[in-house]
């Protein structure tokens, strides 16, 4: 006399015929025999995974920063989460425009700063009726000036990444009206504790002259910054490739603070 009955059996659910007798046996048999006995039936175990990147970007911003790091006459407000900066362009209407983004860091964003001079181009009200014929009659032919290839904006954005890296980006579009990021990363200090990897902290001159990056405690990093005259000037010239020109860190010296203490 046979039994159907179901075994599980990697992973699959198997019929099998088993004899009546063959079940008796088998209550009589302990509980460890019985276990080795039908381990090579059973099923082995899942292998196990652990996710390192988000399925789904968060849409959390921890910062907002206005910033003109495309060209100055571009009224830009950047939204930066954790792991993708995007650049909106505020509107005359005071709508925003989605205008680019950027979201392969390769790490989560720790902090973020704008240096360099922010400009506010004068705006005039556009002439209506008799002025704005006036106006068209009055305009002159003059001689097109020749423009550079590559322009840098009045500001460049600063980030600090989890992965102890210090990066400088802004938006360039050359010749074309597809802008594109370029970048000039460093690494930051190390250190094995959390609250003293520089990064979290980050205090700009006024005149964008020098830079600190701080823990949030212990120690602290200041970096001499180029003016953004001499950079505009080397990201003009014809010679070499756009992002080796682009080099905004003069020197940069560590300072310990342990007399100081915690700051936030």
């Amino acid at each position: 006399m046979t039994l159907e009955t179901r075994v599980l059996v990697n992973g699959q659910w198997t019929t099998r015929n088993v004899d009546i007798h063959h079940i008796l046996a088998q209550s009589r048999i302990s509980p460890k025999e019985q276990d080795t006995e039908t381990s090579a039936e059973t099923m082995n175990p899942p292998v196990i995974g652990v996710l390192t990147r988000k399925l789904v970007q968060s849409p959390v911003v921890k910062f907002i920063v206005p910033a003109r790091i495309r060209h100055k006459d571009k009224n830009d407000v950047l939204f930066i989460s954790e792991d993708f900066i995007e650049i909106k362009e505020l509107l005359h209407d005071g709508h925003l425009q989605d205008v680019m983004g950027r979201a392969d860091f390769g790490s989560k964003i720790r902090s973020a700063r704008a240096v360099g001079n922010p400009t506010r181009p004068a705006v005039s009200p556009e002439p209506t009726g008799i002025d704005a014929i006036v106006k068209m009659e009055d305009v002159q032919p003059v001689e097109a000036k020749e423009n550079p290839l590559h322009t840098l904006p009045p500001q460049i954005l600063v980030l600090t990444l989890e992965s102890n890296t210090l990066v400088f980006l802004f938006a360039d579009c050359g010749l074309t009206n597809q802008y594109r990021f370029v970048s000039y990363s460093r690494p930051l200090a190390e250190h094995v504790q959390h609250t003293k990897r520089p990064g979290k902290l980050i205090a700009i001159d006024p005149q964008s002259r020098a830079m600190a990056i701080a823990a949030h405690e212990e120690q602290f990093t200041i970096y001499a910054l180029k003016p953004m005259t001499q950079l505009k000037d080397e990201l003009e010239s014809p010679d070499g490739i756009l992002g080796d020109r682009f080099i905004p860190v003069k020197e940069a010296s560590i300072h310990l603070a342990q007399d100081i203490g915690q700051w936030s």
